[in-house]
């Protein structure tokens, strides 16, 4: 048995833990550009108390609240920019998932020449993956992406509708707050469509080819986590146990996948939302059922073990599937891609840009799948 197991983020996890957010910044830098969607964070007092936290502790910062739910290249290059014009020396990325990735290429983009989606290109890794980058606070605002423990950030290119990951050690932030509380507001279908991707990140992780003792224990925790908890988080918002468990699976799914990286069912959503930039939870729940039924043969004890978390009584494949559509159901995402916009004609492209630029997922699949594959497995899901 080999492996190698990498966490570098400083966490700091629970209640009332934002506080700490002045003088974590200090530790860091002496301005920040604070990273964050265009509404949220100022609607809910979020931003104005991170303001505060921060003048407290000395630390001068510049907000940029552009961020697009799924944040396209010219807006992080923008960002960086003003961080360059600015004088920043430190990032703090404040929301979803969104504004994290956003921060982390805002972060690169800041001390590196050129457009950050030249990090993101497929090509020689030497030449696509940044050497330097600003440091980084993640404070996420949901639970679902885990990007606040991972060293990923999906950005959009809005001409092409790619939408690829850029990968690099230098990105892992140093330190994330995640504070429950700040999760209380989040409305039920965002709740339901993040917890679905912190469920999805595990799931994969678990069945990877690239899957280990340890990541296999945290998602394990995540898989009990989210059966109990995102049905009640998403049934009442202000459920503050079920908040704090949501979050505490969505770092545990993120460290896993800094570990092990996503598989098929991410490689195939990506281009379904770069296309149609409809929400990532959602795209996942349409494809969740037949990525199942094509991947289960090539680990079906981890699929089983799964399967029997979310309350299956049966094992085999028909009992696997069932036990995710219920949990779908659950949750209200038993969606289909043809309610999201997707049509057979999309189909070619998306299964081309899955071996564009997210050609690792299918490799690391239980079941590696050709062209012919991917474009049924998106078939069956319309």
């Amino acid at each position: 048995m080999k492996f190698g197991f990498n966490l570098p983020t400083k966490l700091m996890f629970g209640p009332g833990q934002i506080e700490r957010i002045g003088k974590l910044a200090k530790d860091y830098g002496r301005k920040a550009i604070i990273v964050t969607g265009r509404t949220s964070a100022r609607k809910s007092g979020l931003l104005a108390r991170v303001e505060g936290l921060l003048s407290e502790a000395g630390v001068e910062f510049v907000v940029f609240d552009k961020i697009e739910p799924n944040p396209i290249y010219p807006t992080i290059d923008e960002g960086g920019e003003l961080a360059k014009k600015e004088g920043c020396d430190l990032v703090i990325a404040l929301g979803g998932g969104s504004a994290l990735d956003a921060g982390k290429g805002i972060a690169v983009k800041a001390v590196n020449e050129g457009s950050v989606w030249k990090y993101v290109l497929s090509g020689d890794p030497d030449d696509t993956i940044p050497k330097k980058a600003l440091p980084i606070i993640a404070v996420p605002t949901t639970a679902g992406t885990g990007s606040e423990a991972d060293h990923f950030a999906v950005i959009s290119n809005p001409e092409t509708k790619e939408k690829p990951s850029m990968a690099a050690p230098v990105i892992f932030p140093k330190v994330a707050i995640v504070d429950p509380e700040l999760m209380l507001t989040v409305p039920p279908r965002t709740t339901a469509a993040t917890g679905l991707d912190v469920l999805c990140h595990s799931l994969e992780g678990y069945v990877s080819k690239y899957a280990n003792p340890i990541t296999d224990l945290f998602n394990l925790e995540v898989f009990s986590l989210v059966s109990t908890y995102l049905p009640r988080a998403y049934a009442d918002g202000k459920d503050l146990e079920a908040r704090e468990k949501m979050a505490w699976a969505s770092t545990y799914a993120g460290i896993s996948e800094a570990n092990t990286g996503v598989a098929l069912l991410h490689a195939m959503e990506h281009p379904i939302s770069g296309y149609l930039d409809v929400a990532h939870g959602e795209g996942l729940a349409a494809l969740l059922p037949a990525y199942v039924r094509y991947s289960y043969p090539g680990n079906p004890d981890k699929f089983d073990r799964v399967a029997k978390i979310l309350g299956s009584e049966g094992r085999g494949l028909e009992a696997c599937v069932q036990a995710f559509q219920n949990f779908l159901k659950k949750i209200d995402l038993d969606l289909t891609l043809s309610q999201l916009g997707v049509t057979e004609k999309l189909i070619p492209s998306l299964t081309k840009d899955v071996f564009k630029y997210m050609a690792f997922g299918p490799k690391a699949n239980p079941v590696v799948p050709s062209e012919e594959d991917v474009a049924e497995i998106y078939k069956q899901s319309l």
